[in-house]
């Protein structure tokens, strides 16, 4: 096994047994190789706070928790350059949230109609 796919193989259980994996010094080379083990990509962009910016993304005020696609099994972002103030994340795991709900719950959770808008216009699939 070489050391890539060791360190890879590390990584992704990592992901799994936490629910998520705090990279340090990683190449964006390091990143895509990951990432590319792990599946699909629905959508990457690049983020740049805006100071009057009213758009969620792009504003320097924080977000209530969210997902940021219903069919993304993993976030990842990948910080060029960190911002002089904030940029705090509170993460959590919903499918661990989940698994902690009655079975009732969970059925009722089963009857939800679910519609989107199509927000991804220039989506990226790899």
């Amino acid at each position: 096994m070489t050391t890539v796919k060791q360190r890879i193989n590390s990584m992704t259980k990592e992901l799994l047994d936490n629910g998520f994996l705090h990279l340090i010094d990683q190449t964006e080379e390091q990143l895509n190789e990951l990432i590319n083990s792990l599946g699909r990509v629905i959508f990457t962009t690049d983020v740049v706070v805006k100071p009057e910016s009213k758009g969620m993304v792009t504003s320097a005020r924080g977000l209530d928790f969210h997902t940021d696609h219903h069919k993304a099994k993993y976030i990842i972002w990948y910080c060029y350059k960190q911002t002089d103030l904030g940029g705090d994340s509170i993460l959590m795991d919903a499918e661990k949230i989940y698994q902690q709900l009655s079975d009732d719950y969970k059925q009722q959770l089963q009857t939800i109609i679910f519609s989107f808008k199509y927000l991804f216009a220039k989506t990226v699939a790899r």
